[in-house]
């Protein structure tokens, strides 16, 4: 009787022991588990962008506050990079390397808005303005990338005599400007560069801008492409502002400017 009663303290002692070692390692793991997790979620980032005319980017970011991101972008594009009021709320896990402007955008919020300027005579366009929002909200101002001028005159909707002369003879002045399907026919004969680029705006339902006097005379015979293709055709004084919907992949004219010959 007394090597039984033996034998059961002696079971209760190791059930126990047991038990307590149990304990012990579960504890041990949950201990070992929390850190872990929380430094799975703490925020990091690391933006580089390249340098040239056309920038790649590289993001590495996890729980990233899209703010930090974006003015580190701005930092290195030299352009500005705006959020929407929702859009300050928004964090970004995402790794992507050497991907175009464009491209990288779109990965990092879900509705972007890029304002570009052209200039005349085939340059590569110039981003000025950046965008991010969340979806189903208001786009930005259409102006809100295009610095105003005190000094410059802005013409906006219909005036008597915009449109030049049209005549039969093909040697006389004349000026014709149509637009179908963003799709522009501009025929121009010994016209003045301001009277071209005031037409061409005002078939565009957009305002033109003149920062300068030019007595330039054109002739120009152009058809169906868009304002930015003719644009390559034009004095580099001319410059075109737009902006591309990145969700869409619409591209909106914004304003055409005349500017001094020495760019401003």
């Amino acid at each position: 009787m007394r090597n039984k009663n033996h034998q059961l303290i002696l079971l209760a002692v190791l059930l126990a022991a047991t038990l307590f070692l149990l304990a012990a390692n579960l504890a041990a793991v949950g201990q070992t588990r929390d850190p872990a997790r929380k430094q799975a979620i703490t925020p990091w980032w690391k933006v580089s962008v390249s340098a040239g005319d056309a920038p790649t980017v590289t993001v590495r970011a996890e729980e990233a506050p899209l703010p930090r991101i974006a003015g580190e972008l701005a930092k290195q594009l030299g352009v500005p990079v705006k959020l929407s009021q929702l859009a300050q709320a928004h964090r970004v896990t995402v790794e992507f390397k050497d991907e175009s402007l464009e491209a990288a955008l779109r990965s990092l919020a879900p509705q972007v808005y890029v304002d570009y300027v052209l200039a005349g005579g085939g340059a590569a366009p110039k981003c000025i303005g950046i965008y991010l929002h969340v979806l189903n909200e208001a786009p930005p101002n259409l102006s809100a990338s295009i610095k105003p001028r005190s000094e410059a005159i802005l013409f906006t909707g219909n005036t008597e005599d915009a449109g030049g002369t049209d005549t039969k003879d093909s040697g006389a002045a004349r000026l014709l400007v149509s637009v179908e399907d963003n799709r522009l026919r501009v025929l121009a004969r010994r016209q003045p560069l301001t009277a071209v680029l005031y037409e061409v705006a005002e078939k565009l339902g957009i305002a033109f801008e003149m920062r300068s006097e030019s007595q330039e005379v054109i002739d120009l015979d152009f058809s169906g492409y868009g304002v930015a293709e003719l644009m390559r055709l034009l004095p580099s004084e001319a410059r075109l502002y737009q902006r591309i919907n990145l969700s869409s992949a619409e591209t909106i004219p914004l304003r055409i400017i005349l500017v001094k010959p020495d760019g401003n």
